[in-house]
């Protein structure tokens, strides 16, 4: 019988170097993968806001700026977008002292307020021009375009269950041992 036999007497810790050099390394990977995924629900997120902006003070899509689509560098794309943002979350990885988030996310409340009366604004605004019965044909109840849908729920998810408890447990910055 050539079975395979196990050394009792051997040293465990061969065993568990191997296994917990793949376990840090399949969660660095996922790790990793996660927050490439978020960067990139946050950049769709952004552009869309910042072209709804644009095209509320009105811009055209194909004169001020591009498609999500196209990769244009004459205007403004979601190129340029990656170009601005990609400093600024990089910025945000190398923080030590975590107070500056600690103040945004007490403000945090006031993004939601902010598009619940934006919601109300286009709504009332629409009203007021007789333009709501245009506009209800247009109203998508469900949505293929995956980025936009993955950059509000990861955006939300990220904000809600992780970015709020992380920064509350580092108020106290000398009980942080990530420095």
């Amino acid at each position: 019988m050539g079975g395979i036999t196990i050394d009792r007497n051997a040293d465990p810790s061969t065993y568990q170097n191997n296994t917990s050099r793949t376990t840090v390394f399949s969660l660095v990977n996922s790790m990793v993968g996660a927050t490439l995924l978020y960067y990139v629900f946050s950049i769709e997120m952004l552009y869309d806001m910042t072209t709804f902006i644009i095209y509320q003070s009105g811009g055209k899509e194909g004169d001020q700026y591009a498609s999500k689509e196209s990769k244009d560098y004459s205007r403004f794309s979601i190129q340029y977008m990656i170009i601005i943002t990609f400093p600024i979350f990089l910025a945000l990885l190398f923080l030590k002292n975590l107070g500056f988030l600690i103040k945004i996310a007490e403000l945090g409340v006031y993004a939601i307020y902010s598009y619940v009366i934006f919601i109300f604004y286009i709504f009332i605004q629409n009203i007021y021009r007789g333009t709501l019965q245009n506009h209800i044909k247009d109203t998508k109840l469900f949505s293929l375009d995956i980025g936009s849908l993955g950059g509000t729920a990861s955006l939300a998810f990220q904000i809600q269950t992780n970015f709020c408890p992380v920064i509350k447990c580092n108020q106290n910055q000398q009980n942080n041992r990530r420095d």
